[in-house]
């Protein structure tokens, strides 16, 4: 946003102030870029994961990876582009309205 509107002409102090960034912070951030991590195993991990109705967590879509398409990947991996596509596992929620209790 900021490059953005330094491109049109606003001064850089000025909206640096506004966004609350250090200026080497933002040149830090211009020069390196983040990068993707593993887009070409994006495809399989969503039809892996629309296979189930409620999904199913980074760990078995590791497994299907490198059983059923021969892709060795860690399960790190996995787990960002499960994030950076907005799966999520639903099976294993924790319930908002039990509390753990070290008493059992």
């Amino acid at each position: 946003m900021v490059s953005m509107l330094a491109g049109l002409g606003h001064q850089l102090r000025h909206l640096l102030r506004a966004a609350g960034l250090a200026k080497s912070t933002y040149y830090h951030l211009l020069s390196h870029p983040a990068a993707v991590t593993r887009p070409d195993i994006e495809p399989m991990v969503a039809e892996i994961f629309a296979r189930t109705p409620n999904g199913c967590g980074h760990r078995q879509i590791r497994m299907c990876l490198v059983h059923e398409f021969g892709v060795r990947v860690s399960h790190k991996s996995v787990l960002k582009v499960m994030r950076r596509m907005g799966l999520e596992c639903r099976i294993r929620r924790p319930n908002p309205y039990r509390k753990y209790s070290s008493y059992r």
